[in-house]
Order: structure tokens, then sequence, then C-alpha cells
């Protein structure tokens, strides 16, 4: 899959060098991923055809090789981005949309890494829990999209569990104290902006 070129511009603009990660350059057995090695963020992206089939396989592949070698989880620690492509043209929100949600919920499931590789600074930590969440969308508060969480004992559950796998991750390579510090408390950090 070709990357449009509004894309391709939009993003060197505003990363100096990201790799995006499609289902169609990931799925040959003689990929080597050092053709990666020197981006700064990466793009897990999503194609409306992998949600609606129900195919986790092709993305969570691509994730496996963040978190299957150390010096992918060093380097890409809080630098991973995920992107749906396929719903320009429909007027839902993304956690309103079935499928989604449900490709996002085993996706998560099978990977529970996230918090150690998600970008902190933006909506990503927000978005991940939307789409594994039941959620109802609320009155717009300043013309923005509001969303609550109807159960919060799974909201809670969720966030466990994503601290317990990068964790997990963590003591499989020997991260530090300190950089779990500092990551929970980036992570801590979007959930107040996200709860408000």
């Amino acid at each position: 899959m070709d990357t449009p070129i509004a894309l391709r511009i939009h993003l060197t603009q505003i990363f100096a060098r990201v790799f995006i990660m499609f289902s169609a350059k990931f799925t040959d057995t003689t990929h080597d991923d050092s053709d990666f090695a020197s981006y700064d963020s990466m793009i897990l992206g999503i194609t409306r055809e992998e949600v609606e089939a129900g195919a986790i396989g092709k993305a969570l592949s691509r994730l496996l090789l963040l978190s299957d070698q150390l010096h992918w989880v060093r380097k890409f620690e809080g630098k991973l981005s995920f992107v749906f492509f396929g719903y320009d043209n429909d007027p839902r929100e993304l956690s309103e949309i079935a499928d989604v949600k449900c490709f996002m919920k085993n996706l998560i499931e099978e990977w529970p890494y996230w918090f150690h590789f998600l970008d902190r600074r933006g909506s990503q930590i927000s978005t991940l829990l939307l789409l594994y969440c039941k959620v109802t969308k609320v009155k717009p508060v300043s013309g923005a999209v509001g969303f609550e969480v109807e159960n919060a004992k799974e909201f809670e559950s969720m966030i466990f569990k994503m601290f317990e796998g990068m964790n997990t991750l963590h003591d499989c390579y020997g991260i530090s104290e300190e950089v779990n510090s500092r990551i929970s408390a980036e992570i801590y950090g979007a959930l107040h902006r996200m709860l408000g």
C-alpha cells in the first residue's frame, strides 16, 4: 500500500524521520527489520480491510518486531503512534465503530506493551483506552467530542493490564526502575489530561 502524497508531505513536516508500518510491507518472511533502524518514530498503520476482517495477525507481527529485541524496546520507547486508514469519510468517531473497537481490544489482549511504546505527549493513550472500553458519547464541551467510560472497573482493569504488560517487558529486558518510574509518571500525566 502506498502512502498518499498528502500524508507523506504532512508527516515529513511533523517528524524528522518516521517509519510507517503497513501490513503489505511486513508480510513476507524475508523482512529485515534493519530498514527502520534509522527512524526516530514509528506509526502503526491499520487498514479498514484488516479491521473489517478482524485479522489482527499482521498488525501483531509488526508490533512484535518492536517488543522482541532490546534495541528496539529502548529506541522506540514513547515513539509509537497508531492510525486507521479508510475511515476518513465515516462520520463516526473511531470509538463508536464496533469493528475498530473489537480489532483493538483483540490486539491489546495479544500485545500488552502499549504503555511502554505509545507516544505519551498527545492523545494516543486516551484513544487506546477509549477503543478498549465501552464508552458513551456525551454532549460536546467547547466543540470537542466527549466520551464517558461506562464501566469504571473495566477502565481500571485495562490500565492495570497495560502497566502489568509494561512491567513484564521491563523485567524481561532489565529496564531500570528509574526508566519505569519516568514512563509511569508520563502515563499518569496523560491519564490526568484525559480525565481532566
